[in-house]
């Protein structure tokens, strides 16, 4: 994605935060700092407006975009979330545990609060998802928005058809069952192949126009 989206003149950078070398193995205790960190790297690089930084993340890492949105709105401007949740998660695989930390605190479990964004937020979801509720979660972030006043734009997206796999790369076939790459079992993302390429065509041509408008 960030190949992509520097393919079209912005300037991205991709950040892998568990699974990785030198990173945490599970998605638990994952500092937002982290985040911070590299999105003051990318803000300080040539041809970057650091008025204009976007989080973007897909799942589970959509709960990190929109936390970095709220608690930051001086350095993140804003979300794009594909097949987004609303709220803070535990962690992963152990949902017993936590997922993000600010401040070196757990981030409690709940919603997650919209007061503070200070950029555009689009919402990506598959009608069909089987893997959570996204398409509720997506409308909702929306009308948390509403209800906060916030006068930036925001949208949800919801395409019929689709599943857990709505995004973020466009063009290219997936299949709808894959097997989860860290607890080895095959998943039901929901939607169809034909149903998640076209969600993935439309949300994409969204992005890049929300991204022109900045």
């Amino acid at each position: 994605m960030a190949a992509l989206l520097a393919s079209h003149g912005y300037p991205a950078l991709a950040l892998g935060y568990f699974g990785l070398p030198g990173l945490p193995d599970v998605l638990e205790n994952i500092p937002l700092e982290y985040f911070t960190t590299a999105a003051r790297l990318l803000a300080a690089q040539p041809g970057v407006d650091p008025n204009h930084v976007l989080a973007m993340r897909y799942s589970r890492g959509s709960e990190a975009a929109l936390l970095l949105a709220d608690d930051y709105p001086d350095l993140i401007h804003g979300a794009v979330v594909y097949s987004p949740s609303a709220q803070v998660n535990g962690g992963f695989p152990d949902y017993g545990t936590t997922a993000w930390t600010k401040d070196g605190k757990p981030i409690a479990q709940g919603l997650i609060p919209l007061d503070h964004i200070s950029g555009p937020v689009m919402t990506i979801a598959g009608a069909d998802d089987q893997l959570w509720t996204s398409p509720l979660w997506a409308r909702q972030i929306v009308q948390e928005l509403d209800a906060a006043g916030n006068h930036y734009p925001h949208q949800a997206l919801v395409f019929p058809n689709a599943g857990h796999g709505v995004g973020t790369y466009p063009y290219l076939a997936a299949g709808t069952r894959p097997v989860h790459p860290v607890t080895g079992r095959e998943i039901d993302l929901g939607g169809s192949r034909a149903g998640n390429a076209a969600a993935q065509e439309a949300g994409w041509l969204k992005v890049l126009t929300l991204l022109a408008s900045l």
